[in-house]
């Protein structure tokens, strides 16, 4: 089962001696290059014999003018090399924690607009509650687990349940487990993956166990991944088997889950959205997904210019070639009209 899809990479860093020379924008985007044909699970599927022409065309055109690319144009080259792969787990960030002496002369910092990403719980009516969850970061797991137990009694007795993850743009599956029980019908079938077993992702991703919120079990299962890996260096490697998990009960109550989804809603979070569908009890409201779940598991790396880090997906879901998701997202059950201003009344009054 996969769980460890990252959408945000916080990377710390430190500082070269020789900057002007390790953040030459020629050399930056090189490595970017050398790093994602390398270590990228869907680069043979992107880069193929009938547009490897195109892809070298592509590359060298922005080869060329990086020569004498100032840093924030520089950024803007990097980004645009990876849109050729039209894949949005593939991506180039301005690395903060890189503490670059530069960083803030060349990307100064916005004020940051400050929204709440906490879970919350909330009655709309006798017959209805809410639970909203706004992202899948792991450091959410805890609020969301706690949200559950506490309105235990009032979701055994409540006919409608309304999930709300619009704008949730992932993190880890980690994070829905104990939703799952709430809408569970029958068997649910979760695709398994192939991973690309680099030594750098096994490394960057697979030997990382400090994460907030993860048990000593899980950590465990890590481990135990990373090996896995390491006995298949160099080859795509299916460390994933398509799951299908039984549950001992299913709950008479909620008797309908109502699931609200928007564009912004990717990564792990359009896995739950995934799981969620297959059982009789759930409708989808809203809009399509943002589609970005066909190649996951996202290995964070640290350019030699401390100014920018990329992430690079490192697994390819079994799912296809059978459905696609990437760039098309999930469909809803239930289109909720552009001109709709509170989609969770509209929710509550659908019939």
């Amino acid at each position: 089962m996969m769980t460890r899809l990252f959408l945000t990479i916080i990377l710390s860093g430190y500082l070269f001696p020789a900057i002007a020379q390790e953040c030459a924008c020629k050399s930056s985007l090189q490595y970017l290059i050398d790093k994602v044909a390398r270590n990228y699970i869907g680069f043979p599927d992107k880069v193929t014999t009938a547009n490897k022409k195109q892809y070298q065309a592509f590359t060298d055109s922005l080869i060329k003018v990086s020569d004498t690319a100032s840093m924030p144009v520089c950024f803007s080259i990097l980004q645009k090399w990876t849109t050729f792969f039209q894949d949005k787990h593939l991506m180039v960030i301005v690395n903060r924690g890189g503490k670059h002496p530069m960083l803030d002369t060349y990307f100064p910092r916005k004020k940051p607009v400050k929204i709440s990403l906490d879970p919350s719980f909330k009655i709309l009516n006798d017959q209805t509650c809410l639970l909203t969850i706004p992202s899948a970061r792991l450091e959410y797991k805890g609020i969301v687990d706690s949200l559950l137990v506490l309105h235990k009694d009032l979701l055994s007795k409540t006919s409608h349940f309304i999930i709300d993850v619009r704008e949730n743009r992932g993190g880890s599956t980690l994070v829905f487990d104990n939703v799952l029980p709430y809408l569970y019908t029958n068997p649910i079938i979760t695709e398994g993956a192939m991973v690309l077993a680099t030594e750098e992702n096994i490394h960057n991703l697979y030997e990382v166990t400090d994460y907030p919120n993860v048990s000593d079990s899980m950590k465990a299962v890590f481990k135990k991944e990373a090996a896995a890996l390491k006995a298949h260096i160099g080859r795509e490697y299916q460390l994933w088997n398509n799951d299908t998990t039984t549950m001992d009960q299913v709950f008479p109550y909620p008797k309908k889950v109502s699931l609200l989804i928007n564009h912004n809603v990717g990564s792990s979070t359009e896995m739950f959205v995934l799981k969620a569908r297959q059982s009789k009890k759930v409708k989808l409201f809203g809009t399509h997904t943002a589609g970005v779940v066909d190649y996951s598991d996202v290995v964070p790396y640290m350019m030699p210019c401390t100014l920018f880090a990329f992430g690079v997906p490192s697994s390819r879901t079994l799912r296809m070639p059978a459905e696609v998701i990437d760039n098309i997202g999930i469909a809803p059950n239930v289109e909720i009209p552009a001109n709709t201003t509170d989609w969770v009344q509209y929710v509550v009054e659908h019939r």
